[in-house]
């Protein structure tokens, strides 16, 4: 069951975490090497106090997710956004292979603040900006990203920054949840990025 997560205001914690998936091996020097094969975020989401309707809305939707076989999207609280000011239409103005950590786009207005995410809009691999940029509507400006781009962009590919979707899959199985006195609930999930 995928589908879109139904509320993320109200969650009170968050963890943004980095993981990279590597390989090991020795030469016959028995030097060891380490290859980079994947990177993913990784989101720890703990609830506030809900009314039993709000709970019943999230975690029917968690549990419908089927542990870990299903994807979902969410937009990370509190960090889904631009720091920055940017507004209007972002596009990359060249094609940009798979491999690099900068774009050129055009378009758009305002700045973007290191640490913010985007999405490119042709593939669901989300970025974070590893650099502030700035640009005046019309002029091409560069946007540094972390990790290197994982699918090439061409010049018609928008960039989301606003309410950024990320794709996701529950790490683990359905999370359990717990009540108060005062008929009161809370939950927690961690969810990986999916692409």
């Amino acid at each position: 069951m995928s589908g879109t997560f139904p509320d993320t205001t109200n969650f009170t914690t968050l963890s943004f975490r980095d993981t990279k998936s590597t390989i090991k091996t020795t030469d016959a020097n028995n030097k060891l090497y380490e290859k980079f094969l994947k990177q993913h975020w990784e989101l720890a989401l703990k609830s506030t106090l809900l009314t039993r309707a709000q709970l019943g809305t999230a975690y029917g939707f968690i549990a419908k997710q089927n542990g870990q076989a299903e994807t979902f999207t969410i937009v990370p609280p509190n960090i889904g956004s631009t720091q920055g000011t940017m507004s209007g239409t972002v596009t990359c103005n060249a094609t940009v292979a798979v491999g690099q950590s900068s774009v050129t786009a055009t378009g758009g207005g305002g700045t973007f603040k290191k640490g913010d995410l985007i999405k490119f809009s042709n593939h669901t691999k989300i970025y974070q900006l590893s650099a502030d940029t700035t640009s005046d509507g019309s002029t091409a400006f560069t946007i540094n990203i972390y990790p290197t781009l994982q699918t090439a962009v061409s010049n018609t590919t928008t960039v989301t920054y606003n309410d950024v979707p990320m794709t996701v899959a529950l790490i683990g199985d359905t999370p359990d949840f717990d009540t108060d006195e005062k008929g009161l609930y809370r939950y927690g999930i961690d969810v990986r990025e999916e692409y």
